[in-house]
């Protein structure tokens, strides 16, 4: 099932769409500048989701627990990734992230074990812990020049990695960061 939203819709609430198992495809108006709490949690058969320019932050859990999202762009004008935002979305294999995302929250792809590749905003200045926990396909990373500090979990069980490119300003590798 496909849901179509109108484009004079500015706001959808948390848990709008938690839990709706036969939602397939959706495509967010150009007015919604956040992704709420919760918006598609556990949406196990959520395939496809189309953002539009203007959202400014993907929110709190939005995506956790949706196995079956592989279709997800990320317009050039995010700037946040929340805690937990795509929270085992084990199907999603790549992701760009736009010059406009300046935070991955905690936990933002924890455990995104499908995620192969990953290109993150050169703007990027700020990684939370767990950013990357169990993200066991990830092959190689380019961390961005603005970031300082690789926090601790950020790259725990991501088995598969064996590039990762460290900015040259970099000052701190905290607590368990690569650990196997």
């Amino acid at each position: 099932e496909n849901i179509e939203l109108h484009d004079n819709i500015i706001h959808i609430g948390e848990f709008a769409f938690t839990e709706c198992s036969s939602l397939k495809e959706i495509k967010i108006p150009n007015k919604i500048t956040e992704l709420a709490y919760n918006l598609f949690c556990h949406c196990e058969n959520l395939e496809t989701v189309i953002l539009q320019e203007g959202l400014i932050k993907i929110g709190s859990y939005t995506f956790a627990y949706c196995p079956k999202l592989t279709n997800i762009n990320i317009p050039s004008t995010v700037e946040i990734i929340a805690p937990y935002a795509f929270y085992s979305c084990v199907s999603i294999k790549k992701i760009v992230l736009p010059d406009s995302v300046t935070k991955i929250d905690v936990n933002g792809f924890y455990c995104c074990s499908g995620l192969e590749e990953i290109t993150l905003s050169k703007n990027l200045e700020y990684i939370g812990n767990y950013a990357f926990y169990k993200c066991s396909s990830l092959k190689e990373i380019i961390i961005p020049d603005k970031i300082t500090s690789i926090s601790s979990y950020m790259f725990s069980y991501c088995k598969s990695l064996t590039k990762v490119v460290l900015p040259s300003n970099l000052e701190k590798i905290n607590l368990q960061a690569f650990e196997h």
